[in-house]
């Protein structure tokens, strides 16, 4: 009777606390990151990755860390009031700790064995459930992309005062040596067809050609190391000049850059049902546990209650 007795008082007490209980929907969303964080313009950029391409472990860690900075964090607070929403006083001492536990929460984010990120967001309203879990995959392109943009634009004017050196000295070089080409200084293989040519001039009694060909190998011997000297200048700085030009587009790019960091899979829908608390389970649990309680002591008062008496009856 008492076990009977117990177990009806736990149902009806259980009963009436679940239906007390707040009530929390849970909506949740799931993305793959992206390979890379920047489009790529230059060709040794190529080798990083198309964009187009699904993130490893090592890019799904790096937005696990943006998504749980405390930057995105208190965006989201902040677009959505989650202050008065929590009902938390901006003003109180401790509010921001309040707000960020608070936060932690209700939003669970993990990175599945599949590589992809669930964001899951738990509210007593299913559409704040649904916009939490939507709003950080729109915050963390703001992150990240912002993130990329403020380094782009930190080195882009060392990288374009370093192009522009370049243009300017490689143009100097350029004038000087069409001022000596048009000199008739010319380059090594060049001299060497000269001296050719003097020597067949000289066989050949042509003194007017030779004469001509003398001036012009005086010339070159005056002026032709310095005019090698400059063409090896003017190949090397080409080189990094084209090589400047690139990382300084590059640079461009993703000083404008706004792209998304991720591949969406599933944004989060409004819930229709709720997640928590499930009534029947919080009912049959406690009431399971009152009787398994019950069952023991009474058990133990009879285990009890044979020991006395055996001990009376040898005595």
């Amino acid at each position: 009777m008492l076990f009977l007795l117990t177990g009806f008082s736990s149902i009806v007490i259980s009963a009436v606390i679940a239906m007390l209980l707040p009530v929390y929907y849970q909506a949740s969303s799931m993305i793959f990151p992206a390979r890379t964080s920047s489009i790529i313009l230059n060709e040794s950029g190529v080798n990083r990755g198309n964009i187009s391409d699904f993130g490893e472990v090592e890019e799904a860690e790096q937005l696990l860390q943006i998504m749980d900075s405390e930057v995105l964090k208190m965006m989201v607070i902040g677009k959505y009031d989650l202050f008065g929403h929590y009902g938390i006083d901006p003003k109180s001492k401790y509010a921001r700790s309040k707000i960020l536990q608070k936060y932690n929460s209700r939003i669970d984010i993990k990175r599945t064995k599949y590589n992809s990120i669930q964001i899951s967001a738990i509210d007593h309203e299913p559409i704040m459930a649904a916009d939490l879990a939507n709003s950080i995959i729109s915050f963390t392109d703001s992150v990240k992309n912002k993130m990329i943009r403020d380094r782009a634009e930190a080195s882009l004017p060392m990288v374009e005062q370093e192009y522009l050196r370049l243009e300017k000295e490689i143009q100097e070089i350029m004038d000087t040596l069409h001022r000596f080409q048009d000199s008739g200084v010319v380059g090594e293989w060049e001299r060497a067809s000269l001296h050719e040519a003097y020597s067949v001039a000289i066989n050949n009694l042509d003194r007017e050609t030779a004469k001509k060909l003398e001036q012009r190998i005086a010339i070159n011997g005056k002026y032709g190391d310095e005019f090698d000297i400059l063409k090896r200048r003017r190949d090397i700085n080409v080189d990094q000049f084209y090589r400047i030009r690139s990382l300084r587009n590059q640079f461009l790019n993703d000083s404008r850059l706004s792209i998304p960091q991720q591949f969406v899979v599933d944004y989060a829908m409004i819930p229709d049902k709720k997640s928590y608390p499930v009534r029947w389970l919080i009912v049959t649990g406690t009431t399971v546990g009152v009787l398994l309680i019950v069952l023991f002591l009474l058990v133990y008062k009879e285990l009890i209650r044979s020991k006395i008496i055996d001990a009376l009856g040898s005595d």
